[in-house]
C-alpha cells in the first residue's frame, strides 16, 4: 500500500483515539467497546484534508506528537489542471488572442492588422509592407517595413538623383558636390545658381536661387524699369512710358514714329523709328531717294534719261550742253558754271576764280571774291569793306 495512504490512516487512528479519550468511549488498556472498524473506515472517509480537524476543535499542532505535516494529507491527490493564457479576442483588447499559443498579440496571419497592413507572423506585429512588391508602384520597403521612395541612390534618378536616407526622399542635392553649378539649397535639396548676391556677378540672387540684373527699378539705368517677373532690365511698355513718342513693344524702345500717320506729311522709316522726307524712290513725286533720305532728281547719271547726266546740283542736263559741273570747268574768263551745267558771263562782277576775272587783279582764295582797295573799285551803289580776311565791294 501507499505509504502516504498508511500514513493517512495512521492518523486517523490517532484522531479517533484522541476524540475517544475526551468523549470517555476509551478504557484504559484498550479500546472502547463503542468504537469499531466501521467507525474508523467513516472518519478515514471523512478525513479529506487539514481543514477537517476544524471539526474536533483541532489543529495542525496536535499532530506535531506524530511528527506528522498536514500537507502529508493531500500528497496523494492527482493535480487538477488549470487554464492558461487567453481564451478568446475579448481578453486580449485591443490586441487579439493566438489561440495556438493562447498568447495576446497584436496579430496572426489570419487576422489582427489594418486594411493595407501585413502581419509579420515572425514577430506577430502589423507592418505596412514586407516586401518591395507589397508597396505601390516606384515605392521600395524599407528596413523599418514602411513603404517609401528610396533606400539609396539607386532607387532615384535625374532630375532627383540623390536619396536623402534622413526622410527616405529622392533629392536634388544634399551637399554642394552634388551640383555641377552653384551650391546646394540646404532648405529645398536642390541645385541652384546663387544663394546670396556675391555668387553673382555684379547681378542680384533673387528668392528662387537666379542671378538677375534687377529686383527694383533703382537697379536700372534711368530710361529703363525692372521687370520684377523676370529680373530684366526693360525699355517702355506701352506709349505711356514714352511721353510725346511712341514704344515699339518688341524692342521696348521709344521711338519717333510707329507709322506714316506719326509723321506731318513724310514717311515713317521703320527700321529706326524716325520721320523721313522719303526712305524708297517711291515716296518722291519726281526723282528718287537719297542715301540722305531727300528725294532729288538724281543722285547718278543712270537716274537721268538717255544722253542726260546728273550734275552736282543733283539735275539731270542734256550730255552735249553741258561742258561743265563747276566753275573750273569754264575756259571762259570770268564764266561761271549755271545750275544748268552751262559756262555763262558771271553775273556777279565780284565773284570771281582766278586773278584775271577781277579788274583789279586780286581774287581772295577763300570767298572767291574780288578784292578791292577803295570804293572807286566798287560798281555804283558799292563800297569797299572789309569782309572777314579781305576787303571787297558789296
Amino acid at each position: 500500500m501507499n505509504p502516504s495512504i498508511l500514513l493517512r490512516h495512521f492518523a486517523v487512528i490517532v484522531l479517533a483515539l484522541l476524540i475517544g479519550c475526551a468523549e470517555g468511549r476509551l478504557e484504559p488498556g484498550g479500546i472502547s467497546p463503542d468504537i469499531d472498524s466501521g467507525d474508523l473506515g467513516v472518519h478515514d472517509a471523512e478525513f479529506q484534508d487539514a481543514s477537517d480537524l476544524d471539526a474536533f476543535d483541532l489543529d495542525a499542532s496536535d499532530l506535531d506528537a506524530f511528527d506528522l505535516d498536514v500537507s502529508d494529507l493531500d500528497a496523494d491527490r492527482p493535480d487538477t489542471p488549470r487554464p492558461q493564457g487567453c481564451q478568446d479576442h475579448e481578453e486580449c483588447a485591443p490586441l487579439i488572442c493566438d489561440l495556438t499559443t493562447n498568447d495576446c498579440v497584436e496579430c496572426t496571419l489570419e487576422a489582427g492588422c489594418l486594411d493595407g497592413q501585413l502581419c509579420q507572423v515572425d514577430e506577430q506585429i502589423c507592418r505596412d509592407c514586407l516586401q518591395d512588391i507589397d508597396c505601390p508602384e516606384a515605392l521600395h520597403c524599407s528596413d523599418d517595413y514602411e513603404c517609401v521612395e528610396c533606400q539609396d541612390d539607386g532607387d532615384c534618378d535625374s532630375p532627383l538623383p540623390i536619396c536623402d536616407v534622413e526622410i527616405n526622399a529622392c533629392v536634388g542635392c544634399t551637399d554642394d558636390e552634388h551640383c555641377a553649378d552653384g551650391p546646394c539649397d540646404l532648405a529645398e535639396f536642390i541645385c541652384v545658381e546663387c544663394l546670396a548676391d556675391e555668387d553673382c556677378d555684379g547681378d542680384f540672387c533673387s528668392d528662387e536661387g537666379q542671378c538677375i540684373e534687377c529686383l527694383v527699378d533703382e537697379d536700372c539705368a534711368d530710361d529703363t524699369t525692372c521687370d520684377e517677373a523676370l529680373g530684366l532690365c526693360v525699355g517702355c511698355q506701352s506709349d505711356a512710358d514714352c511721353g510725346e513718342e511712341y514704344c515699339r513693344i518688341g524692342e521696348e524702345i521709344c521711338v519717333e514714329c510707329l507709322e506714316d500717320d506719326h509723321c506731318d506729311g513724310d514717311v515713317c522709316d521703320e527700321v529706326d523709328g524716325q520721320c523721313r522726307q522719303c526712305v524708297i524712290d517711291e515716296d518722291c513725286l519726281d526723282g528718287v531717294c537719297s542715301d540722305h533720305f531727300e528725294c532729288l532728281e538724281c543722285e547718278f547719271d543712270t537716274d537721268c534719261d538717255v544722253d542726260h547726266i546728273c550734275t552736282d546740283e543733283n539735275i539731270c542736263v542734256d550730255d552735249g550742253a553741258a561742258p561743265c559741273t563747276n566753275n573750273l570747268d569754264c575756259p571762259v574768263i570770268g564764266e561761271v558754271c549755271d545750275g544748268q551745267g552751262q559756262c555763262v558771263p558771271n553775273p556777279d562782277t565780284n565773284q570771281c576764280i582766278y586773278d584775271s576775272d577781277c579788274p583789279y587783279n586780286s581774287c581772295g582764295n577763300l570767298e572767291f571774291r574780288c578784292h578791292c582797295s577803295n570804293d572807286s573799285h566798287c560798281s555804283a551803289g558799292q563800297v569797299c569793306n572789309w569782309h572777314l580776311f579781305y576787303p571787297y565791294c558789296g
